[in-house]
Formats: C-alpha cells, structure tokens, sequence
C-alpha cells in the first residue's frame, strides 16, 4: 500500500514540477520587450537581437555591414571617440575617449564607453547608469547600451 502511494506521490510531483515550471516565451519579459532565446535576455520592442553583435539588442534601424554609425555626436565629442568599439577589457579602448570596456556577463562580450556620465552626455540608445550602489556588476557610473541597461537595472543600478 505505501509503494502505491508513494509512486502515486512520484508520479504527481514529477508532472507538478514539468508543468508548473514552464514558463512561455511571451511571459519571459515585462511588456514592451521581448525574449531572445539563444542569449536568455529580455530586448526592448524596436530591437533586434544580431548573433555576435557585441551590443547584443541593437535598434532595428542600424546599418550594421558598415562600420558608419548614424549616430554623430562621437565625432563631435572627444569624451565619446570610440564609444561602441568592440572589446573584451580596458586595454581595447586605450587611446580612444571612451576608455573602459564594458563587458555583458550575460554574452561575455563588451565595448567601449566612458565613466562617470551624466545623462546628457551619452547619445541616443545609450543610457548613463550609476552601478555604485550594485553588488553584482561593477560599481561605476557609465554610458551603458539601452539593452544593458536594462539587465543593469534588475541588479540594482539606476539608468537615466
């Protein structure tokens, strides 16, 4: 009589667990962005997830077979020369204005940015985030991509 009701048990917890942890694509993500499997990350809607694009979500609009950026105000700005060059540490950026490699731990791959930001210096699709008060990610204040800051934002920083 026990092993009934303990294969019952087995049988109830193992469909329990199969079907109570599954989670659908759609319900991954708060509204207004999107889940991207082969990373496992939430993009913003008007993003496109680009396999080995070091920015991860990129706006759909962006010409990525080019090295041109839409984007001109890191011509403009010596404090932004660089800002999105590929890279996987600091050394990557030496020489240029942004000079500290931001690196997602999530793809393990990074770009260039600048420290200590304020809101109106980071261009459009970048966003200041200050991680001073984060223990999972570096504690600095810097110009972060829009989809990392959002995975910033659920650790603790704040991104303006």
């Amino acid at each position: 009589m026990n092993t009934r009701r303990l294969a019952w048990f087995a049988t109830a917890a193992v469909l329990a667990a199969h079907t109570g942890c599954s989670i659908d694509e759609k319900d991954r993500c708060p509204d207004g962005f999107f889940y991207v499997p082969e990373i496992q990350v939430c993009c913003l809607d008007g993003y496109v997830y680009e396999q080995g694009n070091p920015m991860l979500c990129i706006p759909e609009d962006t010409d990525t077979d080019t090295n041109e950026s839409s984007d001109t105000s890191t011509e403009t700005d010596g404090n932004l020369d660089g800002l999105g060059t590929p890279c996987s540490d600091d050394s990557g950026c030496a020489g240029l204005g942004a000079d500290y490699c931001a690196v997602n731990p999530t793809s393990g791959t990074g770009y260039c940015t600048v420290l200590d930001c304020t809101s109106d210096i980071c261009p459009d699709s970048y966003l200041c985030c200050d991680c001073t008060a984060s223990t999972s990610v570096p504690q600095v204040v810097a110009c972060l991509t829009d989809s990392d800051a959002i995975l910033v934002g659920q650790v603790g920083c704040t991104c303006e």
